[in-house]
């Protein structure tokens, strides 16, 4: 039974496709796009962990906080604020879906 388990065990971790989510570091936001279902970021630092495109996160309107994160994110773009951009892991596209934002320095 535990060999069983083991296999089991050992072919879920093997076979999955997850990528480590990515983390901008200390920089600034370099161009927004905001499109219909989805907000544009681009960074000056390359930290994107799970896309070809590193300076690249996608903030979905799904996200629980996203007009607190639009909003503050925005503002640390017009007033040239550092932020620290964590993704959760997942490619939307050619950007990381962005999971958290530290805003204020």
């Amino acid at each position: 039974m535990r060999f069983i388990f083991a296999v089991l065990l050992s072919f879920v971790l093997l076979s999955g496709t997850a990528h480590a989510a990515g983390r901008s570091g200390k920089t600034t936001i370099t161009l927004i796009v905001v499109k219909t279902n989805v907000v544009e970021f681009f960074t000056v630092a390359h930290g994107g962990g799970a896309c070809t495109t590193t300076n690249r996160w996608h903030l979905l309107k799904t996200h629980s906080n996203y007009e607190v994160l639009v909003s503050g994110l925005l503002t640390a773009k017009t007033a040239g604020t550092e932020v620290d951009i964590s993704g959760n892991g997942t490619c939307n596209g050619s950007g990381e879906e962005l999971s958290w934002a530290v805003i204020a320095y």
